[in-house]
């Protein structure tokens, strides 16, 4: 017999509106089950809500129906487990990489000693231990990214959000951090959920890609990408078939009332 696993993050029916003057449909109908340690990829149109559920996930809004809930608890306020970068990389001017990294350690109250021994061996680990000094204006687009990086995993997160973080980027640096962003999932295995508008990011991130359609988002599709994070996937056959393959689904789902 199979023994049931309980899935990490589960949405009952999700949808929300945004109020006001004229409110705002975001997402319909949206039910997903999510294992621990998986990773998923959200892709679709602007407007269909793809960012809207990462909030959702967080606990930074709620929906307007359904339920979504974390190891099989409803979200009632923002999850201190759950670590969200966002296409910003939310990082404050006036402190330098090291201030930025700790933030979240020093705001809950961690002794700098402790916060020496968390923050430093990943800062070493992404390439950064010889910047601490240096502040966001100083750094390339790419190690402001890898700060933001270290700061959400200083916090040892269960679930790692990501909302189109590598989008201001050029491409190799967008394919390097692409890299480093797989090798946390794989040694880690976080929760990972991505929001991308990039397709080859999407199959090249996520084991499971699951597909919106235009606003109010509803799921179109969710294609299974077990070969993620295997040697060389980018470069195979499999990869630029799934790639085309999503491409058409987006295309048709224009075509979809």
């Amino acid at each position: 017999m199979t023994e049931f696993k309980m899935p990490e993050i589960e949405l009952k029916n999700v949808g929300l509106v945004y109020e006001g003057k004229e409110p705002v449909e975001a997402l319909r109908d949206i039910s997903l089950k999510i294992g621990a340690g998986e990773s998923y990829s959200f892709i679709g149109p602007s407007g269909c809500g793809k960012s809207s559920l990462l909030f959702l996930i967080s606990g930074l809004i709620r929906p307007t129906r359904g339920k979504v809930l974390i190891k099989g608890k409803p979200i009632k306020k923002p999850r201190e487990d759950c670590a969200l970068i966002l296409q910003d990389y939310g990082l404050l001017p006036w402190k330098n990489v090291w201030q930025n990294t700790v933030l979240g350690l020093q705001i809950r109250k961690v002794s700098p000693a402790a916060q020496k021994k968390i923050a430093f061996p990943i800062l070493e680990e992404l390439g950064l231990d010889n910047f601490l000094n240096l502040y966001p204006n100083q750094l390339s687009g790419g190690q402001r990214q890898r700060v933001a990086i270290a700061r959400a995993l200083a916090l040892k997160p269960d679930i790692f959000l990501l909302d189109e973080p590598l989008s201001a980027l050029d491409a190799l640096t967008r394919e390097n951090l692409q890299e480093l962003i797989l090798k946390i999932w794989l040694e880690r295995k976080i929760t990972f959920l991505l929001v991308t508008h990039n397709i080859e990011e999407a199959v090249f991130l996520g084991q499971k890609i699951v597909v919106f359609t235009p606003g109010p988002g509803r799921i179109l599709s969710v294609l299974p990408n077990p070969e993620a994070g295997e040697p060389g996937y980018r470069y195979s056959t499999k990869f630029h078939r799934l790639s085309n393959k999503i491409r058409n689904i987006l295309e048709d789902s224009y075509l979809v009332p």
